[in-house]
């Protein structure tokens, strides 16, 4: 009866032996590669507002560069701006200038066009950043750097090569051309200055005389109230 029952006893001991299997466990439980999910803080945010302050460079070719520095300092001040940094020197008999000035960025644009004015642009960069406002600072808290390279202008007639043995009448006839450009130049000015300037006051003098003159005229009444003669 025992060699019976041995076989049974045998299976119940197995059964009791092994593990209980583990319920069902969901596919995203599983971490991948035994190792826990990473998780990444998203980047900060931009500001909201920003203020893009220009810094600018000018080449400018002028007639007089000393009495171009002095209108340009003259033009920063106006601006609310100042001289940072100032550089003259010559060369070949030409002199030459580097200004650098500091405005308000609020100014930038006013005053870039105001120092275009002073001569002829042969070169121009601007570059800018970018700045957070900062305790309701606007473009009038920042500073704006506008840098002027100032140069002699040189104006030479080209004459056309003549195969001469002497040229001296060439340059003789080269230098008087140039006297009579300079001297209908200042004409000119000359001319402008007298229309702009006198103008006004020519025309005022003549607006008086025609109202004394109206004033002095006799009316009709008085010319038939004369006794004749």
């Amino acid at each position: 009866m025992y060699k019976k029952l041995l076989p049974f006893l045998l299976l119940t001991l197995l059964a009791a032996c092994q593990p209980s299997s583990p319920g069902p466990r969901q596919i995203a439980s599983y971490p991948n590669g035994g190792e826990a999910p990473q998780t990444y803080a998203p980047p900060p945010a931009l500001p909201s507002t920003t203020i893009l302050v220009y810094d600018a460079s000018l080449a400018l070719t002028v007639w007089n560069v000393e009495d171009t520095a002095q209108s340009a300092l003259q033009k920063a001040t106006d601006y609310g701006g100042y001289l940072s940094a100032s550089n003259t020197w010559t060369a070949n008999g030409h002199t030459y200038a580097t200004l650098t000035f500091a405005l308000p960025a609020g100014n930038y644009d006013r005053a870039l066009n105001a120092f275009k004015r002073l001569g002829t642009v042969t070169q121009e960069q601007v570059s800018g950043k970018l700045y957070a406002p900062y305790s309701g600072q606007s473009g009038w808290g920042y500073t704006s750097y506008i840098t002027l390279n100032l140069a002699q202008r040189l104006e030479t007639v080209q004459w056309p090569s003549v195969d001469v043995t002497d040229a001296r009448p060439m340059r003789t006839l080269s230098a008087a051309f140039g006297v009579l450009v300079s001297l209908l130049g200042f004409l000119l000015d000359a001319t402008i200055w007298l229309v702009v300037v006198g103008g006004p006051f020519v025309l005022i003098g003549w607006g008086i005389r025609r109202l004394v003159n109206a004033f002095r005229k006799p009316s009709i009444l008085e010319k038939t109230s004369k006794p004749e003669a």
